[in-house]
């Protein structure tokens, strides 16, 4: 058996429910773990340690109202008119009308790029590791786009929904039903909500379970490896995001005078800066490329692109010659 009797520490602290006045539920859950990881990070940039003490783990799931129910008593008059199986397909009533909640599902985008700007994929189902130095920027960043979700669905519900409820009947006519029924103001308001999660990342030394030693020292090995191989997949999308930026800029680069947006060198300019804290494993070939990258393009101004061939022509070159570098790379 294992010895040792103290206890691990905790994993999950108490769950927090924010919410004010007219305000949407944000459910956020952060481990005791979690803070003191936190701590760590403030000062410890620079310092080599276990990546469990230099990064934590998030996950992210933002609920909208369901505009559009699958409607039985439509797909059964169907099938039936049709003389066909109840199988053979669905009817899919849209009790709101296309981009209605626009400003809505845009706020939600808003949120979701937020998360994913400061953190990298860790496993399936969303889950994604945020090194602890970025904790304070991803923290502004959510509370920003949280803050924007909430006024869009605030004035979506208060201003739009109740019209568009009202002009339903209108508007559906013979869809209403027994399946199709618009909910209230407050009972959409509850269909909106925010799940945040902010937990410890596992650390293989510190594997504690009432096992055999033999059997607790294979499962180490086999988290350490788990652990290694996920790390190696979080880097590796630094280079498919760096690949996508720069393969941009070549096809627009390319040939004659073309429409060059000042988004195309800004967001290479973030993630170049961001690039240094992403880095988990402090990968030379990315830094090396990285620093290429600022040096030949992410200076280049877009009027410059817009306005001038020669230069133009250059940075197209510039670009498929670090093109050629990162497809090199097996992490691609």
């Amino acid at each position: 058996m294992v010895s040792g009797s103290s206890p691990a520490p905790a994993i999950i602290a108490p769950s927090i429910w924010r919410r004010s006045a007219g305000s949407i539920p944000v459910r956020s859950i952060t481990s005791d773990t979690t803070l003191l990881i936190i701590e760590r990070g403030k000062t410890m940039k620079g310092q080599k340690s276990n990546l469990s003490e230099r990064a934590m783990l998030v996950t992210l799931k933002v609920h909208l109202l369901r505009a559009s129910v699958k409607d039985k008593t439509v797909t059964h008059e169907v099938v039936t008119a049709k003389k066909a199986t109840e199988d053979a397909g669905g009817w899919t009533t849209h009790m709101l009308p296309k981009g209605a909640m626009y400003a809505v599902t845009a706020a939600a985008s808003q949120i979701k790029q937020a998360h994913n700007m400061w953190t990298l994929p860790w496993m399936d189902g969303g889950m994604r590791i945020l090194p602890s130095e970025l904790f304070m920027k991803y923290s502004e960043s959510m509370r920003k786009a949280q803050q924007q979700f909430e006024k869009a669905v605030r004035d979506f519900l208060d201003n739009d929904y109740p019209r568009l409820r009202l002009n339903a009947h209108q508007r559906l006519a013979g869809l209403l039903n027994s399946d199709v029924v618009l909910p209230t103001a407050e009972e959409a308001r509850q269909k909106f909500s925010i799940d945040h999660n902010v937990l410890p990342l596992p650390d293989a030394t510190d594997f504690r379970v009432n096992l055999g030693d033999e059997q607790v020292k294979s499962l180490k090995k086999n988290v350490a490896r788990s652990i290694e191989a996920m790390t190696k997949k979080a880097v590796g999308d630094l280079y498919q995001q760096l690949g996508k930026m720069i393969e941009r800029i070549v096809k627009q680069t390319s040939g004659e005078k073309k429409q060059i947006y000042d988004s195309l060198i800004s967001n290479l300019k973030d993630l170049c800066d961001t690039i240094p804290l992403l880095n988990l494993t402090d990968d030379p070939n990315l830094e090396e490329l990285r620093k290429e990258c600022v040096s030949k393009l992410a200076r280049l101004k877009p009027d410059d692109l817009r306005e001038d061939k020669g230069k133009r022509k250059k940075a197209h070159k510039n670009a498929e010659e670090i093109m050629a570098k990162l497809q090199g790379y097996s992490s691609l």
